[in-house]
């Protein structure tokens, strides 16, 4: 069992979690990168390798209520061999700028069908109200949100 691997357990330990355990608030790890990662990126690092299913829990909700009982990097005891291990993961960083591009390009680089589905026929990102609207292009309609506005502002 790595360094980080057996942090990990006596933090989640501490907030009741248990890694391939069968409760809500338990979660299976599939990569055992994971651990190395958490500790290099925090909590963008665990919220990626989720998305990169490395890990999973029974119940996610249930999981970060567990761990949100607890200050999980107060729970982090500080020895040599994971001072040592944490340096070693800070300075040989996996992640290089070709790789950081190509992420990139995956995540944004997606074409227009996606945004096409929750956009308006305008592509913007903007409020909608909907009282007497049927469409989203409707519901956007400068007209009906500033008369919405103007109703408001008597209130005032």
């Amino acid at each position: 069992m790595s360094t980080f691997e057996e942090t990990a357990r006596k933090i989640l330990a501490e907030a009741d979690v248990r890694i391939g355990g069968d409760r809500p608030q338990d979660i299976q790890v599939h990569d055992n990168r994971l651990y190395a990662r958490v500790i290099r990126d925090g909590d963008l690092g665990l919220g990626e390798a989720y998305m990169d299913g490395w890990w999973d829990a029974n119940q996610l909700d249930v999981f970060f209520a567990h761990l949100l009982q607890i200050d999980p990097m107060k729970a982090i005891k500080l020895s040599p061999g994971l001072v040592a291990e944490i340096a070693k993961v800070k300075l040989f960083n996996q992640q290089s700028t070709g790789k950081t591009k190509s992420d990139l390009s995956h995540h944004y680089d997606i074409g227009n069908e996606l945004y096409e589905q929750f956009l308006d026929k305008r592509m913007i990102y903007s409020c909608a109200y909907w009282k007497d609207a049927r469409t989203l292009d409707q519901a956007k309609r400068p007209s009906s949100i500033s008369s919405v506005a103007n109703s408001n502002s008597s209130l005032v």
